[in-house]
């Protein structure tokens, strides 16, 4: 049985006029600013934990040993050699012969940064010369940039395997502030040294 046309249309007009109603009530609703939010009091956030990497203290160095960057020499006409009769090359010389017995020297150190190095000071007859002591600290990476995350870790290591150096030197009668010390057998480790070290 077929409804009237007309029937159908007024049935469709209403139930189109019910959903738009519906739909302007929906609006109004979510259009609305809720009054009550002043009432509400907020729940603070938990503030979250920092955590920040451990820092590496840097270890004072309480000697100062002269540089090689500065060693007397003769003046022009003697030949410009290192001056061996200078105060610094003779007192060097005189603290350096107090150690010869105990050399050579090997020791394997974990340090407090966790590097394990190895202090080596050769014994007398594979020293350079007379009057510089070479040190040799093995498991530090002398070339590594500023820019490396773990450049600050690297100093300090060396810092503190040179402070042992100066307190067996001073615990063996020998001045380490008089010792020209060659830190290495190649010139860009004792750049790295001495920058490390007189900073």
């Amino acid at each position: 049985m077929k409804m009237p046309t007309n029937k159908l249309v007024f049935y469709l007009i209403i139930i189109f006029s019910f959903l738009l109603l519906l739909l302007i009530i929906l609006f109004n609703l979510l259009s609305k600013k809720p009054t009550s939010i002043s009432s509400i009091s907020p729940t603070p956030l938990p503030t979250p934990t920092l955590i920040f990497p451990p820092i590496t203290r840097v270890p004072m160095i309480s000697v100062i040993p002269p540089s090689t960057n500065n060693f007397p020499t003769y003046a022009p006409e003697k030949g410009r050699g290192v001056d061996l009769e200078a105060p610094l090359i003779k007192n060097s010389t005189r603290e350096i012969e107090k150690l010869y017995r105990l050399l050579p020297l090997n020791q394997e150190v974990r340090l407090s940064t966790g590097l394990d190095v190895s202090i080596v000071i050769p014994p007398k007859d594979l020293q350079n010369n007379p009057w510089t002591l070479t040190v040799q600290i093995f498991g530090i990476d002398y070339e590594i940039p500023q820019s490396d995350s773990n450049y600050v870790l690297v100093k300090n290591s060396f810092r503190e395997a040179a402070n042992i150096v100066f307190n067996w030197i001073k615990n063996n009668n020998a001045d380490p502030q008089k010792i020209i010390i060659s830190w290495g057998d190649r010139e860009f480790i004792q750049v790295r040294a001495e920058e490390w070290l007189f900073i």
